[in-house]
C-alpha cells in the first residue's frame, strides 16, 4: 500500500489484515524507538470449527498453529503468515490485549 493509494479503493480484506498487523495507510509497519521495523506477533484465536471445511482450510489452521475452538497462537507478519490468515480469516479471530 502506498500513500497514494486512497483506502477506500482496498478491499475490505485488505484493510482487515493491515489492521491486523498495525500497517499504516503508508505501507510503513510499526517501528520501535530505534526506527527499526518491529516484528509484530498479534496473537490470533480459533472461533469457528474446520468440520464441514475444505481440507485446504483445514491444513491452513494447522499451519497456523489452530485446530481446535479457543486455542490462541502469536505469529510473525510475514507475507506467507498473511495469505494463511486471508484465506481463514472467517474461522479466526484477533485477540484484543487489554
Amino acid at each position: 500500500m502506498s500513500a497514494a493509494t486512497p483506502k477506500r479503493l482496498l478491499n475490505k480484506h485488505t484493510r482487515a489484515i493491515s489492521a491486523l498487523f498495525g500497517v499504516d495507510d503508508d505501507g510503513q509497519g510499526r517501528k520501535d524507538d530505534q526506527g527499526r521495523a518491529d516484528p509484530q506477533r498479534d496473537p490470533l484465536e480459533q472461533t469457528h470449527s474446520a468440520i464441514r471445511r475444505h481440507h485446504s482450510q483445514r491444513a491452513t489452521l494447522i499451519g497456523l498453529k489452530l485446530n481446535k475452538i479457543g486455542r490462541v497462537t502469536e505469529l510473525q507478519d510475514t507475507p506467507a503468515v498473511r495469505g494463511m490468515i486471508a484465506k481463514v480469516q472467517h474461522l479466526v479471530r484477533v485477540v484484543d490485549e487489554k
